[in-house]
């Protein structure tokens, strides 16, 4: 190549910046999804109950008018649904519209990744921020990063969307308060604040970690003064109510705001560990997870330590109120993270693990392109073994067709009032097209106790739904071969023992044989005989 030739080549790559690099990850971003999302094209159906509830409640409030809280429950925030009610008004009855929404998140959160390095290590490293966001694509779509935690098993599949939304915000964050440094921004202090709305509105526990790295990073800042810090303040604070508001607007304009309040905020109290509770539940976890709990502790330490470099006393403090930031997330989220099948919970720590990653890359700047490669190429090597490893949802689409046909078939055109009885949302009322004709139309994930009167009343209602003559088909599901000490959800026991008191009574009928659906999860329908004479009597089935 002539000189001529490089120097043009030079200033081509210096007038896109880092156009090339941004397009790059935004389409990394939709490989990662169409490998290890069940949203993914490559899966013939979205088996993780979490995902469908969001699709049902979304569709449910753009499409037909029925407001979470109010018409339908569910207890996740209301961005969730909103979100997930864009993607139904894309693919209606598929999952098209769900992929295009997690893969523009995953997309957008290696940019940030990326646009975060390059202000850790400077521009001047536009190369390793690159190969170190490839590197976490690399673990995130292996089981190289967590043994449970990956997008080929559980990430995702499993229920992971809102965490995924939750990262993107998180990363969004952290971003903006990199943006802030110095400058004190009061646009990128709005972001901020607007991000940290968007994860209240998910999930309202998981914003307490960001005054701590906010107070971090004020604190690593020498030209941070209280006027600096209040103008960045409000503008957080301004760029949060405008957020807030405008979704709790949204509800109140239509009657709705003690809803809102009592279900998203009053009925998630409910889910609120001991303070021992938490303590043990951490302790669990760490054990379980050693490695990227501790590699992720690094990281926080790393936040806390690259904006300004510091050794003194303020940043050694900037590193420890980092690291406090990163624990109490941690307690935050650990309530519920140690039974099995939630570890996806732990997703919002990726930032911090990223960041530790940084640090790796950082030790190795000076030491030639050879070790700049090898982690990557480490990474590649497990995420090439990944792929040989089997897949368990290979029937859901299939019994899901098959579900959706026997209700039709028997409804005969009749509106098809259907209720998941003691279980999630498995997609049915997405395959069928149908609305939920119930409040309580599912039960939520959590061990049902006579207790716990948020969740005990669900049963007792969604008996009523049957009592009343409401509903017309049942659907449940329930898990069968579970691994040994594992007992079975006690909502799915009682639930199965109503409706074999109802079989036996005469006024329900089976339709069709039980059916598996998903690991460790097998499905089946019931009928209400049209020819009865009353309603049917739970009775003492229920105690």
């Amino acid at each position: 190549m002539t000189d001529s030739n490089s120097n043009s080549l030079r200033r081509l790559v210096h007038k896109l910046g880092t156009w090339p690099e941004t397009v790059f990850l935004f389409l990394l971003g939709f490989l990662v999804i169409w490998y290890g999302s069940t949203s993914s094209p490559r899966y013939g159906w979205m088996y993780a109950p979490d995902a469908n509830i969001y699709l049902t409640m979304g569709q449910a409030w753009l499409q037909e008018g029925l407001f979470p809280y109010a018409d339908l429950f569910d207890h996740k925030g209301p961005l969730i649904f909103l979100i997930d009610g864009l993607a139904s008004l894309i693919s209606p009855g598929g999952y098209t519209g769900l992929y295009l929404m997690e893969s523009l998140a995953m997309g957008a959160t290696f940019i940030i990744w990326y646009r975060m390095a390059l202000l850790l290590l400077g521009s001047h490293a536009r190369r390793i921020p690159l190969i170190g966001v490839c590197t976490m694509a690399i673990l995130i779509g292996s089981k190289a990063l967590l043994p449970k935690l990956s997008l080929d098993s559980s990430i995702l599949s499993q229920g992971g969307e809102a965490e995924l939304y939750i990262l993107c915000l998180m990363s969004l964050s952290l971003l903006a308060l990199l943006k802030t440094r110095g400058t004190r921004s009061f646009l990128w202090s709005m972001i901020a604040g607007a991000s940290l709305a968007g994860i209240s509105l998910i999930k309202f526990n998981l914003v307490v970690y960001y005054p701590l790295l906010w107070g971090a990073f004020c604190l690593a800042d020498s030209a941070t003064t209280w006027k600096n810090a209040a103008r960045s303040l409000m503008g957080q604070i301004s760029g949060y109510l405008m957020i807030i508001a405008a979704m709790v607007l949204i509800f109140v304009l239509r009657g709705h705001g003690e809803q809102l309040w009592n279900v998203y905020i009053g009925f998630n109290a409910q889910y609120r560990p001991t303070l021992s509770g938490s303590l043990g539940n951490m302790k669990h976890l760490f054990l379980d997870n050693t490695a990227f709990l501790t590699l992720g502790g690094i990281g926080a330490a790393a936040l806390g330590w690259f904006p300004h470099r510091r050794n003194d006393l303020r940043g050694w403090a900037s590193i420890s109120l980092s690291l406090l930031s990163y624990l109490v997330l941690i307690l935050m989220m650990n309530g519920v993270t140690i039974i099995p099948g939630y570890i996806y919970y732990l997703i919002p720590l990726l930032p911090y693990f990223f960041a530790a990653l940084l640090l790796f890359f950082h030790g190795l700047m000076n030491q030639g392109t050879t070790w700049e490669y090898a982690l990557p190429a480490l990474a590649a090597l497990l995420y090439i073994r990944d792929t040989s490893i089997p897949r368990n949802d290979s029937n859901s689409a299939e019994v899901i067709g098959e579900l959706s046909r026997e209700i039709t078939s028997h409804a005969q055109g009749r509106p098809i009032r259907l209720l998941c009885y003691g279980c999630m949302d498995s997609g049915l009322y997405r395959a069928l097209r149908a609305t939920p004709p119930v409040f309580y139309y599912m039960h939520p994930n959590d061990q049902e106790q006579p207790d716990r009167n948020g969740p005990h009343s669900i049963g007792r209602t969604q008996d009523s739904y049957i009592e009343k003559g409401e509903i017309d088909y049942v659907l449940m599901r329930y898990p069968v071969n579970l691994p040994p000490g594992q007992k079975p959800y006690y909502k799915n026991t009682r639930a199965q023992g109503i409706m074999q008191n109802l079989v036996e009574q005469g006024t329900w009928e089976p339709l069709g044989d039980p059916k598996p659906f998903a690991p460790q999860v097998e499905v089946r329908l019931y009928a209400r005989k049209t020819d009865r004479t009353a309603p049917p009597a739970i009775g003492n089935a229920a105690q």
